[in-house]
């Protein structure tokens, strides 16, 4: 509720006593003038039966009961007019509150209860003293008549009992009728002067570390480096610095502390000097304002209606003045604001978020994180050897498979050599035939003829050694110690043959190295002498380093893995027992540092300069 919805309700009020809504709205008029989330109106009644008269806004359970605890237990405290007291609690959102219990009345009894937050304590004084001041409306007990036509229409009739506060509010609303400050603060040090009847009204308001009058009453403009301006601009700083209402000279002051006052009294005479500083909520003092006191005394009443009104106006003077600034102080007062809300005890969890946040993106941009190209990897060697079929034929045995290992010399296969012995009982039959034809010949003395049997005779020889030669090759066996990567048994029992057809893959152990496909995209990024780490499928959770050997320099096209390259390493560690050629796994190769925001978004990059040709 603004100030004008608070003038306006506390004239309809007192116009109108026997509203049904009186109550409530009642307790909305001290609810906004205490600051409070919520006021109960209660007749306490005994204490023990207490009746909630009105509330705004309608009151929780919790809110009742802790209400009733209240009252209960502090009767003696609340016996007296300005009686108060108060209870720390929690509401139903586990925040901390404080409820303030505080009578407002004797007759009628009425105790106003407020909820406001546990924060706000130190200016419980101050929240008590602007319920007091409306306090009066609660004597008139409603009734059901209607009041005098000349009451609504007089207004000195309005004013009786509470018109310090009426001519304070009239002042704020005329005051934030302003659209600038320059005017606004104009018309309050002249509306002060002319209601309080003072000399002069000065305002001095608090900017880069020293007061600075803003305003003096009746003078339109003036010349901050006179004597009197500079005179007014230290008695502001004197208050300020002291943050309590000053009275100069007074009775009860030995005005040791008040120099700059004394001399202002000096300059103007047989004078009496109110010094009020100003805040704007719990901001700390932001203002000044000096009353200068000729012929007419100023109340006591009114200066307390004075600060309520003008503890109402701080915030919206404060907004105005830093809204008629210069753009460059504005940019500073916002930067400095938000500041103090960021390092603030107010909001910790969203403040811890926050930072957190703002922590892990400054982590993403300015560290970095190791970059490793990932590739496939497969475990070859180049000590291999084809088993191959000696002479056409079928297999008879076959006693290794595929993974066996075997020593040197072991029996691998062994071919079926019925043939060769048909074509070895072949042979030797034709060959003594043709010993027969020689020796025949030889007895007939027939030269010729002996020689053409002995070039047949030496024919069926050769032809008799290549058959023991092939019978020698049918029992295959293994010429180096190595484990079979390629022959099933399976499919080479009985199965017919042609010589040179591969039977088996035999493969050594030593001598094993890496073989990388990596993808064309990230080539570029591929050190010579780089080093990495394998990991096989068979062992995932070991690693085994290797170093870049060598590159081919052409691309291998992949199916659905598009182009890749041929990347050699050689281990850096003994082989273990368990390695095979043929294994696969994933090798990741080291490629130096990089931000961790390059690391999350160079692929999408490279995609958008290929699609956009950057």
């Amino acid at each position: 509720m603004n100030i004008a919805d608070a003038l306006e309700l506390l004239r309809e009020l007192r116009r109108n006593p026997a509203s049904e809504n009186f109550w409530n709205d009642f307790s909305l008029l001290m609810r906004s003038l205490a600051g409070a989330e919520t006021c109960l109106l209660v007749d306490p009644n005994g204490y023990q039966d207490a009746r909630i008269l009105g509330a705004d806004p309608a009151a929780a359970d919790w809110l009742v009961q802790k209400a009733h605890e209240l009252l209960a237990s502090n009767q003696s405290r609340l016996e007296g007019l300005g009686g108060a007291a108060s209870l720390q609690c929690s509401d139903l959102k586990a925040r901390l509150r404080l409820l303030v219990a505080a009578r407002v009345s004797a007759k009628p009894s009425l105790i106003a209860v407020l909820d406001i937050p546990a924060r706000e304590r130190s200016r419980l004084t101050e929240l008590l003293l602007r319920i007091q001041l409306v306090a009066d409306l609660s004597k008139r007990e409603p009734v059901p008549t209607a009041l005098p036509a000349t009451m609504n229409e007089n207004p000195a009739i309005m004013r009786k009992g509470h018109g310090e506060l009426i001519d304070a509010l009239e002042l704020v609303a005329d005051v934030m009728g302003e659209a600038s400050f320059g005017a606004a603060v104009l018309i309050l040090v002249n509306g002060l002067a002319a209601r309080l009847g003072s000399s002069q009204v000065t305002l001095g308001w608090f900017d880069g570390g020293y007061i600075r009058v803003e305003a003096i009453s009746h003078v339109s403009r003036f010349d901050v480096k006179t004597e009197h301006a500079r005179l007014l601009e230290s008695a502001c700083e004197e208050a300020f610095d002291q943050e309590r209402p000053l009275v100069y000279p007074s009775d009860d002051d030995t005005g040791r502390l008040l120099i700059a006052h004394r001399q202002l009294y000096q300059s103007l005479g047989p004078v009496r000097i109110h010094s009020l500083p100003l805040r704007s909520g719990e901001q700390p003092c932001q203002a000044v304002l000096l009353i200068v006191e000729q012929d007419v005394p100023v109340s006591k009443t009114k200066l307390e209606a004075i600060q309520v009104g003008l503890g109402l106006l701080m915030p919206w003077l404060s907004e105005r003045r830093a809204r008629d600034r210069w753009w460059g102080p504005r940019l500073f007062d916002w930067a400095t604001e938000r500041l103090g809300r960021l390092l603030g005890p107010e909001y910790p969890w969203q403040k811890v978020t926050a930072l957190a946040v703002v922590g892990g993106l400054l982590y993403i941009c300015l560290a970095s994180w190791p970059f490793r190209l990932e590739a496939g990897a497969v475990m070859v060697t180049d000590r291999t050897r084809l088993i191959g079929a000696p002479f056409d034929g079928y297999v008879d045995q076959a006693y290794a498979t595929t993974g066996d290992e075997l020593a040197a010399g072991a029996p691998l296969a062994k071919l079926d050599v019925n043939d060769l012995l048909l074509q070895e009982a072949e042979i030797r039959a034709r060959m003594r035939s043709l010993n027969a034809d020689t020796d025949k010949a030889r007895a007939q003395n027939n030269l010729a003829d002996v020689e053409i049997a002995q070039a047949r005779l030496a024919q069926s020889r050769a032809g008799l050694e290549r058959v023991l030669h092939q019978r020698g090759q049918a029992d295959i066996r293994a010429p180096f110690a190595g484990v079979i990567v390629e022959g099933e048994r399976k499919d080479l029992l009985g199965a017919p043959v042609r010589k040179g057809d591969t039977l088996f893959r035999l493969a050594q152990i030593e001598g094993l190295y890496g073989q990388l496909e990596l993808p064309e995209r990230l080539i570029r990024f591929l050190n010579p002498e780089a080093k990495g780490e394998l990991a096989l499928l068979a062992q995932p959770d070991t690693r085994i380093p290797f170093q870049v050997t060598g590159i081919v320099p052409m691309a291998q096209i992949k199916n659905q893995q598009g182009n890749q390259f041929i990347v050699k390493v050689t281990f850096t560690q003994e082989p273990e027992k368990w390695w095979r050629p043929g294994m696969s796994g994933m090798a990741r190769i080291e490629a130096g540092h990089r931000p961790i925001i390059w690391l999350w978004t160079y692929r999408l990059i490279d995609t958008l300069r290929m699609r956009l040709w950057w």
